[in-house]
């Protein structure tokens, strides 16, 4: 489409270009898109001069321009708090002169470092490949560690949530669902007691996972959904659900994607967002079924089919689920210290629901099967010397669907070069279904 058919839009005009990253043209447009649907970006002041030709939203972020032919600044639309940018190229501050145009891959994105800065900033990386941790002792003082960092955590909801949780314990009939995070301090707070009265008796299992929880949710703080995230954890059932999906959507993120967390609205949507391309998104809803919540017995075959199909149902991948058609979906169902064969039967579950039901679920690509778990880890695995360890473990099994029809590749796998693991949550990533 020549130019002067196409859509334009203005860039805003700046008085002067300080600091930021800002592209300087010599003579033509600075970005050419290659979307056949797209429009152009002129300059704010000068309004004719065409600066970002045929691009479409999402391709360009945080960038300041330089006109050629009035020589006065314009900006690009700034980065939306909580959106994923995925695989991009980006220009760190400083002034970009450019003698042609750069073409923009389909699919790709350009952007300003004040962009990548907040992405950072958002998502909870690193919590599966920091290399500087060290084993912390689980003395007095690392007990009252943790209940502050749970203070600070929650803010002013804190006293709230223990003061809801103390009336349940009280009450003539208790809740039957305890609210696990306070369940979790209680026994800290004991922990602290019992070394003040000279008998220290510390519950090793249970400091593990308050540590790892707080790790995991400690690790998106930053994020624009937390707010939402803690309203949220008034409600007993939902810390779990909380923390298995948030380790997920940190493990894709060290894997290599971009994503982001969903806020709840009136209309159903996922929980993680995940960028493929600049334009489009995968939307990974998590479930975290009771049943799997340290299931007592190991889970049957009828059970696993059972629950992956209702957790399928229950998401939705018609045009008003979860997983609707208009994206690509990835459905992950979440447990805690789930068994070797509990994820095995639960994977292959999944497999058969794929088999099935793929064929008219094109859309959906892939099933995965998570578990945050508490395990006695020989020094072999750790590569402590220490020797055994107890480590909270993130477990995850992927079944592709043989027949899914889309080109969303989402990278499950941490590089070699991510292999080192923290001490406190470890990743472990087994061979998945590529049938």
């Amino acid at each position: 489409m020549p130019s002067s058919a196409r859509p334009t839009r203005l860039l805003t005009p700046l008085p002067s270009a300080e600091g930021g990253s800002v592209i300087a043209p010599d003579s033509a447009p600075a970005f050419r898109g290659r979307d056949p649907n797209g429009f152009d970006y002129n300059c704010g002041h000068c309004r004719g001069t065409v600066l970002i030709e045929n691009t479409i939203e999402g391709e360009v972020w945080n960038l300041a321009f330089r006109c050629y032919s009035c020589q006065r600044i314009s900006e690009s639309p700034s980065l939306p708090s909580g959106r994923p940018i995925g695989r991009c190229a980006y220009a760190p501050h400083g002034l970009y002169r450019m003698t042609q145009t750069v073409d923009i891959p389909l699919g790709g994105c350009i952007v300003g470092s004040d962009a990548t800065d907040q992405r950072s900033k958002e998502k909870g990386s690193g919590l599966f490949v920091r290399t500087d941790e060290q084993s912390v002792p689980v003395d007095e003082a690392e007990l009252r560690r943790l209940v502050q960092r749970a203070k600070a955590l929650f803010g002013r909801k804190f006293d709230g949530l223990a003061a809801s949780y103390k009336r349940g314990l009280a009450a003539h009939t208790p809740p039957s669902k305890q609210h696990r995070l306070m369940q979790l301090l209680d026994t800290a707070k004991a922990g602290i007691d019992s070394f003040a009265a000279g008998n220290p008796t510390v519950d090793d299992y249970a400091i593990v996972e308050l540590r790892g929880a707080l790790r995991v949710l400690e690790a998106w703080h930053g994020d624009p959904c937390w707010p939402g995230i803690v309203r949220s954890l008034e409600n007993p059932t939902y810390f779990r659900h909380a923390v298995i999906c948030l380790a997920y959507a940190s493990f894709l993120v060290d894997a290599g994607n971009d994503v982001a967390l969903q806020e709840e609205t009136v209309t159903r949507s996922a929980d993680i967002q995940i960028a493929v391309r600049s334009n489009l998104f995968t939307g990974a809803e998590v479930k975290s079924p009771t049943a799997l919540q340290d299931p007592e017995e190991p889970i049957s075959i009828a059970d696993a089919d059972r629950l992956v199909g209702g957790a399928m149902k229950d998401a939705g991948t018609g045009p008003r689920g979860q997983l609707s058609p208009d994206r690509p979906g990835l459905l992950a169902i979440g447990g805690f210290n789930l068994r070797e064969i509990d994820l095995e039967t639960l994977q292959e579950a999944s497999r058969g629901l794929l088999l099935r039901t793929g064929g008219w679920r094109r859309h959906i690509v892939a099933i995965s099967i998570l578990s945050f778990g508490i395990a006695s880890l020989p020094s072999e695995i750790t590569g402590r010397e220490e020797g055994e360890t107890i480590e909270a473990i993130f477990d995850i099994r992927t079944s592709l669907n043989p027949q899914y029809t889309g080109n969303a590749a989402l990278n499950q796998s941490l590089r070699p070069s991510l292999s080192s693991l923290p001490s406190e949550v470890v990743a472990v990533e087994r061979e998945k279904d590529q049938t």
